[in-house]
């Protein structure tokens, strides 16, 4: 149907919701997109059939258009741009929605065995030289930490501090997200306001740092201290999260 084929042109490339569990951080994305579809619609397309607090077509919208003439022209219209802006959606962000979390082989040095107690954590950083995480903290919680820490960090970024008290526009989060994501490398300090290991000194913290190589893509975190964090360059703090650590 015609419908279908139209609305499934206009969504957002990516069903970021299927990718991770921070629907703040997925509203985003799709107001990404959103800023792309607009500055390429032909006759306004886009703006008449999104709904713009979630930046999603709508389907109710699409239905109401006339089916001999309204309905396939804009489908036209929409054909002439949407090919090629989707890959290049896709293509952008596909280094996001594909990176994981590095695993003990790739980075042994901040790993211990699942038995070590925080004794053992501190006694084998200061060892190594190397910040160490807590036996808990498993690629899989890192996987879990990193969508939190990526939405406090946006969010921080949109709004120069930890709260955003106003809807971002498209074409700010856009900037933003560029800023952010343009590059083959991503790293930032979060303060996750519990225990996360212990520093290359041997001290248990709550800071850490989270260094994304986009172009693997993989990262990895590693307890930093509490210097560290405030020299970083970018850096947010994650509240409210407990991911069973």
């Amino acid at each position: 149907m015609l419908e279908h084929a139209l609305l499934k042109r206009l969504n957002c490339p990516v069903p970021w919701e299927l990718v991770f569990d921070e629907p703040e951080l997925a509203h985003w994305l799709r107001s990404y997109w959103y800023a792309v579809a607009c500055a390429s619609e032909v006759d306004g397309e886009v703006r008449r059939l999104f709904d713009q607090s979630d930046y999603t077509a709508r389907n109710d919208r699409i239905v109401d258009l006339e089916p001999a003439y309204e309905l396939p022209g804009t489908l036209h219209n929409v054909l002439l741009w949407s090919r090629s802006k989707r890959l290049a959606y896709r293509a952008h962000f596909r280094r996001l929605y594909k990176i994981r979390a590095a695993d003990s082989e790739t980075y042994n040095k901040h790993y211990v065995t699942k038995a070590s107690t925080p004794s053992d954590i501190q006694n084998a950083s200061a060892k190594r030289g190397a910040g160490v995480l807590l036996a808990g903290i498993s690629p899989s919680v890192q996987q879990q930490l990193l969508w939190g820490a990526l939405c406090e960090l946006v969010r921080k970024q949109l709004s120069g501090s930890e709260w955003l008290d106003f809807p971002a526009e498209p074409q700010q989060v856009k900037e933003v997200l560029d800023e952010l994501f343009g590059g083959s490398k991503l790293t930032f300090s979060v303060d996750f306001r519990r225990p996360m290991g212990a520093t290359k000194g041997g001290l248990l913290t709550n800071f850490a740092c989270l260094d994304l190589d986009l172009s693997t893509p993989q990262f990895h975190i590693y307890p930093i201290s509490k210097e560290e964090f405030r020299a970083s360059r970018l850096s947010c703090n994650v509240k409210g999260w407990d991911y069973g650590l």
